[in-house]
């Protein structure tokens, strides 16, 4: 009798396991497709070796487009910044743009943030660096820059050479 007793009671703790792993399965599964459900806009400054200009990298790793996204950089020494919109209206799931910006390069350290316009109309921001966003519901970008950045002072702005895609 005790041994039929020891059979069930292995039955239901391997059945009781099985049901814990396929939760916690499920679980994991579920938030990792609710992370990226939205746009994640990542960028990154470049030295453009061909023009010896500085270029800015965006790219959308999240799974839904990007409506108005925008970059604003400036160099840590406070000589210049720039400020721009990086497509023409949005940036799809996995597309990236490559800005060349009229900024002598190489610049050195620089701050940065990127940022676009979510369905109910704030800005969603993040620093280039890495870090954790911020969403305003109005505001300049300067503004929205400074939320991350107060120390670093925007120099003479420099404009937009080029925009294209990266792939």
């Amino acid at each position: 009798m005790n041994l039929l007793l020891a059979i069930a009671a292995a039955e239901w703790a391997s059945i009781g396991s099985a049901v814990v792993g396929l939760a916690a399965l499920s679980l994991s599964l579920f938030s990792i497709w609710h992370q990226r459900r939205r746009p994640f806009l990542e960028a990154q400054t470049i030295h453009d070796v061909g023009t010896h200009l500085t270029a800015v990298a965006v790219q959308n790793n999240g799974s839904r487009s990007a409506k108005a996204p925008w970059v604003m950089f400036a160099s840590r020494d406070g000589n210049l910044s720039y400020c721009s919109h990086v497509s023409a209206g949005f940036l799809g799931a996995g597309e990236g743009r490559y800005v060349l910006t009229n900024a002598p390069g190489p610049l050195g350290p620089v701050a940065g943030v990127v940022g676009f316009i979510d369905p109910h109309g704030r800005h969603v921001v993040r620093p280039m660096s890495g870090g954790r966003k911020k969403v305003f519901n109005g505001g300049t970008f300067e503004s929205m820059f400074r939320a991350f950045y107060p120390e670093v002072q925007l120099g003479h702005r420099v404009a937009k050479v080029s925009d294209a895609s990266l792939s």
